[in-house]
């Protein structure tokens, strides 16, 4: 996972659970970061220090406009965040060690599921 698709992940989150467009940074969406961390399944970002994670998530809401809406763009406070569409993170194409093998081939008294099909 990337911290654009985090971001994302915790903003479509909070707008579910809230039903609110816009969060603050500190007070909710990085609150939220931390205290669910062990449970996102981050992959290579499960290792990153809680002092770093603020920097690296508040970089991907701004520098990612095509995602993210900014507060200061709309008059409001320059702290809260909210996402352009209410959408959850689009599925990135690299496999996941979490994507479950293909299905096994079971057999039924001697016959293959692939053999009874034809």
């Amino acid at each position: 996972m990337s911290w654009v698709d985090l971001a994302h992940l915790v903003l479509y989150h909070l707008s579910l659970c809230c039903r609110r467009k816009y969060f603050d940074f500190e007070r909710e969406i990085l609150s939220f970061a931390n205290e669910n961390w062990d449970s996102l399944l981050l992959g290579p970002l499960s290792d990153t220090p809680k002092q770093d994670r603020s920097h690296n998530l508040l970089n991907a809401l701004t520098s990612h406009k095509d995602r993210f809406v900014s507060g200061k763009e709309i008059k409001k406070k320059k702290c809260l965040f909210g996402l352009q569409v209410r959408a959850p993170p689009p599925l990135t194409s690299d496999p996941s060690p979490l994507t479950p093998d293909p299905p096994a081939i079971i057999s039924h008294k001697g016959l293959t599921t692939q053999t009874r099909r034809r």
